[in-house]
């Protein structure tokens, strides 16, 4: 049976279509455990491929520098997976595979793509968190304080400092002022914290975002000049303080497997494998 291309469909100017995607994406993250698209692409790609038999949604494609896509978890095993990404396959062609799906990598050993990068979602109970705690002892420099964000006032800065941190990150150190808006939105200042210093100048920060029981680190950044200072660790204890005030029983976070400095503070912390995610490059 074939899945045909009915359209490309915009999510912002019809809810119906947002309606049957959102559908989509919770029967996707019931079977996977993984939702099928990331954040950023749900907050800044407008556009959605749909495929359909007889009328029937069988799987929806985000394409991009970087395409993701699903097949309603009823209709697969039966090729369609195989029709999407020859649908959206070009000569420069990425994809994200969530939870590194096997079907993912018997598609991507069949059309010679190659395992790119790999990124780690960690998790951490929250229970012994006091018991840890004695991990920051050390601290920062003299002189550091923890704030919250604030809109309007901080955003300038931010950005500068976000692209300087993540200056080799393609997604997070390509944040603009007109795409923090939408992620402003999504996850509220009160839970983006900053470490300023003595001048008020942005020196790190730590950016929650809270769903249901799940706390994910959102992103932890610090300012290049001051790596190795003790900010960053100062700033994951106080965001999982943060989390546990609020009654938060579980955090999560997103790390690239590489990134060696990162996942030594984290592992530091108790923080253990949960999934992997797989970006594939043609």
């Amino acid at each position: 049976m074939n899945a045909h291309l009915s359209r490309s469909v915009n999510l912002r100017s019809d809810a119906s279509v947002a309606a049957r995607l959102d559908r989509l994406i919770s029967r996707a993250l019931e079977t996977d455990g993984q939702p099928p698209f990331n954040e950023a692409s749900l907050l800044e790609k407008t556009e959605v491929l749909f495929f359909e038999r007889d009328g029937e949604l069988v799987g929806a494609a985000m394409t991009g520098d970087e395409v993701e896509f699903v097949v309603d978890p009823a209709e697969r095993r039966r090729g369609y997976g195989e029709q999407i990404l020859r649908a959206v396959l070009t000569p420069t062609f990425a994809a994200w595979a969530h939870g590194d799906h096997p079907a993912a990598r018997v598609l991507a050993e069949r059309y010679g793509l190659r395992r790119d990068r790999t990124l780690l979602q960690l998790r951490l109970g929250l229970d012994g968190l006091d018991q840890r705690e004695s991990l920051d002892q050390r601290g920062p420099a003299g002189g550091l304080t923890i704030d919250t964000f604030r809109p309007g006032v901080d955003d300038a800065a931010w950005v500068a400092l976000n692209a300087r941190a993540f200056a080799g990150h393609p997604e997070q150190g390509a944040i603009t002022l007109a795409t923090l808006q939408p992620r402003l939105a999504e996850n509220p200042a009160e839970h983006f914290l900053l470490a300023r210093d003595t001048d008020g100048g942005i020196l790190g920060y730590c950016w929650l975002k809270i769903a249901d029981d799940l706390g994910e680190i959102y992103v932890l950044g610090v300012d290049p000049d001051r790596a190795g200072s003790g900010i960053g660790r100062a700033l994951l204890a106080a965001g999982l303080a943060h989390l546990k005030a609020l009654g938060i029983g579980e955090s999560n976070l997103y790390v690239e497997a590489d990134n060696e400095p990162a996942m030594r503070l984290y592992r530091a912390f108790g923080y253990t494998d949960h999934m992997v995610d797989v970006l594939y490059r043609r």
